[in-house]
């Protein structure tokens, strides 16, 4: 659920855990998690990074962040990306409007009005024989 805001599955696990059992020691999380030690401790890591656990001190107890807080948090970062994403997209669509003008523009559509200019044979490569004569 949370791999929208970038927590993996595995952090997930141990984030819930936690907030489950705030008293519990890493080892005790990671074993209710499903977690092998190495896959704990690089989950504890990411959660750290997310801002959804701290240290107490010098403890090796993790303090879960409330995650009405700290999943708002990564929401309005997400979001942030993405508007940036969006814009830089917006950037792009004018080069490729850009280059599509360029390169197409042998391609443009010549506007030929009057009796006398179509009748000429100007466009006769336009304009199917049958209408011609």
């Amino acid at each position: 659920m949370l791999e929208a805001v970038g927590v993996t599955p595995n952090e997930e696990r141990l984030y819930s855990e936690l907030l489950a059992h705030p008293q519990a020691a890493v080892a005790e999380l990671a074993a209710a998690a499903g977690l092998t030690p190495a896959q704990a401790r690089h989950a504890v890591s990411g959660l750290s990074r997310a801002g959804l656990v701290s240290r107490r001190g010098g403890s090796s107890r993790l303090v879960p962040a409330p995650p009405d807080v700290a999943v708002e948090a990564l929401i309005a970062r997400r979001t942030e990306q993405l508007e940036r994403a969006r814009l830089a997209a917006a950037g792009l669509v004018a080069d490729f409007r850009r280059g599509a003008r360029r390169e197409h523009s042998t391609e443009l559509i010549e506007v030929i009005t009057g009796r006398e200019a179509i009748s000429s044979g100007r466009c006769s490569c336009c304009i199917p024989r049958a209408m011609r004569s």
